[in-house]
């Protein structure tokens, strides 16, 4: 099984408004929104992921750690392929953005990453 190391994470302010500042690609499949950019790292990892679940949205912590488990879990099953998908662009950061208010099954998230990985690949095409 693969796994999610702190090297493949992005960490770091500055990254992570580079990020944010509304210069990348943005997918939204419910419940999750994507947003990719173009990021130098110092190490060589082409992928560095963040995972990130309102407070706002899910009050109680048990209920974002959940969430954030599952899409973690579900972001190590496809890493290679996304890794595959956005070797072109070069080394990228990628926000994975929780939407809703409830607490929605893997298979949901499982689905909205799969339609992620089917648009990243027809838009590299």
């Amino acid at each position: 099984m693969a796994s999610f190391k702190k090297y493949e994470r992005l960490t770091g302010s500055r990254q992570i408004e580079k990020l944010f500042d509304r210069t990348g690609t943005t997918f939204k499949f419910f419940p999750l929104l994507f947003i990719i950019r173009q990021l130098t790292f110092s190490d060589e990892v082409s992928v560095k992921a963040l995972i990130s679940v309102s407070k706002k949205r899910l009050p109680r912590a048990v209920d974002r750690n959940c969430v954030k488990r599952r899409i973690r879990a579900i972001h190590q099953t496809h890493k290679l392929s996304l890794t595959k998908s956005i070797e072109q662009r070069g080394s990228c950061g990628v926000g994975i953005v929780y939407l809703t208010d409830s607490v929605l099954d893997s298979k949901e998230i499982d689905k909205a990453y799969l339609k992620f990985l089917k648009k990243i690949d027809a838009t590299d095409s």
